[in-house]
């Protein structure tokens, strides 16, 4: 089980494949259903995309908790290892980085 916050739900959601066979995309379908906001969490955190710049109230923010396979896991650790090589990783990806044991 992983604790993520609304950034980390909005950054691992950026780095899981967009395309890859069959398998894949329906592991990355169910992963995006699963970690996704509910419109009453929409509601709650007061959470808003503005032109791919999300914004939040960050004091109605909590961490909610999801169980992460192991095949989600690698595909997480795939995408964040991928940023890294290319030197795209910022700031906010260190608690990821940290949570998924990316050295």
């Amino acid at each position: 089980m992983k604790e993520l916050s609304v950034l980390n739900r909005i950054l691992i959601l950026s780095v899981v494949p967009v395309e890859g066979d069959l398998l894949t995309m329906r592991v990355v379908k169910n992963f995006r259903e699963k970690v996704s906001f509910t419109e009453n969490e929409l509601v709650e955190f007061n959470l808003k995309n503005n032109n791919g710049m999300f914004t939040w109230d960050r004091n109605k923010e909590r961490k909610i908790e999801f169980e992460i396979t192991p095949k989600e896991t690698e595909m997480i650790k795939e995408g964040i290892e991928k940023l890294n090589k290319e030197n795209k990783l910022t700031e906010q990806f260190i608690e990821l980085c940290d949570m998924f044991e990316i050295v």
